[in-house]
């Protein structure tokens, strides 16, 4: 059950400034939005609707509102969780769909440049260095970014003789992702914001349950895999650039033709898919997830 929409005089929702949209992640932040918002007090209310009746006992109304805590509005709270996990998974997920513009190798004027750009930002202490890069990443150029990540490093390199940090390498390439994908970059952007907004309300609501319910975390975190599981297993798969997803042949491939359901087929994955399904290491892992499911 969610909260009713607040609209101000615009039409807008006073309460979700994220607009309409297609998105399947943002979509299910924003049940879990609502259905956080009112967890708090559905317990209480059904608690004084029952004392009201005068049909129970005081310790009749505690267990009946435990009962109704954990049957309806424990699965509600977890289901946030739920959308959670699947929202954050989903930005990774895209974000290693997503390949930064190659630079072009045969220009040697753009070569020496961003060799030129590496001898200044070396020349920096390291502490220095870092401290430029992460103020400034937005500043600067594609070039000046692939002039940074050209750099090769030993694995056993210590920071110190690093050109950039692992987590600065990490930064630049989604720096370089975003300019290269500004329209993918602008939708993970709104759906990293959508997360940061959900979070505390989802957290807040995850806690007034367990306290209710007199649950540990253990308890809760079993309550989030008992809704995750409600859904069929989706076993993704990467294929070059693109993700697929793989179905066994439960259906002839024309007429008369058997059917072979310990064969797989691919599909295109739908963001629903994306969001949902997870990479399995094999069939076995997949056909686990499905019994487990079951």
């Amino acid at each position: 059950m969610g909260t009713p929409k607040i609209l101000d005089h615009a039409g807008n929702d006073r309460l979700w400034p994220f607009g309409a949209t297609k998105n399947a992640a943002i979509q299910g932040l924003e049940r879990a939005f609502r259905d956080s918002l009112t967890a708090g007090n559905r317990m209480k209310d059904h608690a004084a609707n029952l004392r009201g009746s005068g049909k129970l006992t005081e310790r009749g109304v505690a267990d009946e509102a435990r009962r109704f805590g954990r049957e309806d509005v424990l699965p509600s709270v977890a289901r946030g969780t739920v959308a959670l996990q699947r929202a954050r998974k989903s930005v990774t997920s895209r974000l290693a769909q997503l390949k930064p513009a190659a630079v072009d190798k045969q220009d040697l004027v753009s070569a020496f440049t961003r060799a030129e750009f590496r001898d200044r930002i070396r020349a920096l202490p390291a502490v220095r260095r870092e401290e430029l890069l992460q103020r400034h990443i937005k500043d600067l150029s594609p070039e000046m970014i692939h002039a940074l990540l050209e750099q090769v490093e030993f694995p056993w390199a210590a920071d110190q003789d690093r050109l950039i940090s692992p987590a600065m390498r990490d930064a630049l390439t989604t720096s370089l992702i975003e300019v290269s994908h500004p329209e993918a970059a602008a939708e993970l952007a709104e759906l990293r914001e959508a997360i940061a907004y959900v979070e505390p309300v989802v957290s807040k609501a995850t806690g007034e349950i367990q306290s209710a319910l007199a649950m540990n975390a253990v308890d809760f975190e079993k309550a989030v895999a008992t809704e995750a599981a409600k859904e069929a297993p989706v076993w993704l798969k990467r294929q070059g650039d693109k993700t697929v997803v793989l179905v066994p042949h439960t259906e002839p491939a024309y007429p008369g033709a058997p059917v072979r359901p310990n064969e797989f087929r691919a599909r295109a994955a739908t963001e629903a898919d994306l969001l949902n399904g997870e990479y399995y290491a094999d069939s076995d892992a997949w056909r686990a997830a499905c019994a487990a499911a079951a």
